[in-house]
């Protein structure tokens, strides 16, 4: 709908309520005789479209707002397309350790699900030794649930959920959930990785 249309509707709508009220009934209080004055309320505007036959009115729900929310990460930091996908696998919604995260991602495998470096699989490049039988217990992510096998890890969904489930077990041993990828040294800096 238009504004010009809508102030037109407006406009007729308020002489209406003018002749029902009366132009002297805007100065003075109701009497018993008189309607009260009414308060309107905003409705939401329709559209009427008219056909030689038919005629269809469409509601237009009101415009809903959203308060402002700062962005996870800066709009500069790489990788951060997985950042929806990491968010339904379970990791926090933390500024810093998704920084890190998509800093580690990049470094490892260039935001690419299928990068493969022999022992090392995937978005995060989740080692071997955690789906062979020298972890501890043996497969330690068929024993979490996560990954029958190690090729399984290329799928992305997989190995967002094996490196949270590694950085929780990191974060609980070690103090420090990103430890077990050698591309982490601490906090990554600001330049670009």
């Amino acid at each position: 709908m238009s504004i010009t249309r809508f102030a037109i509707g407006a406009t007729a709508a308020l002489a209406l309520l003018l002749a029902w009220i009366g132009q002297d009934g805007l100065n003075e209080a109701p009497t018993a005789t008189q309607a009260p004055m009414v308060s309107l309320q905003p409705v939401p505007p329709t559209v009427t479209t008219t056909t030689s036959t038919t005629s269809t009115t469409t509601t237009v729900p009101a415009p809903t707002t959203t308060a402002w929310q700062p962005a996870l990460v800066d709009p500069d930091t790489p990788c951060q397309e997985w950042v929806p996908l990491m968010l339904e696998e379970g990791w926090p919604a933390d500024r810093d350790i998704i920084e890190t995260a998509m800093w580690i991602m990049w470094r490892e495998s260039r935001c690419q699900p299928t990068a493969d470096s022999g022992p090392d699989h995937g978005l995060f490049q989740i080692n071997r030794f955690w789906s062979s039988d020298r972890s501890n217990p043996p497969n330690w992510l068929a024993a979490k649930g996560i990954a029958n096998n190690h090729d399984e890890l290329f799928d992305p969904r997989i190995n967002v959920r094996a490196a949270w489930a590694i950085y929780q077990y990191s974060l609980e041993r070690n103090g420090d959930g990103f430890l077990p990828w050698t591309t982490y040294s601490g906090k990554p800096s600001t330049t670009s990785p």
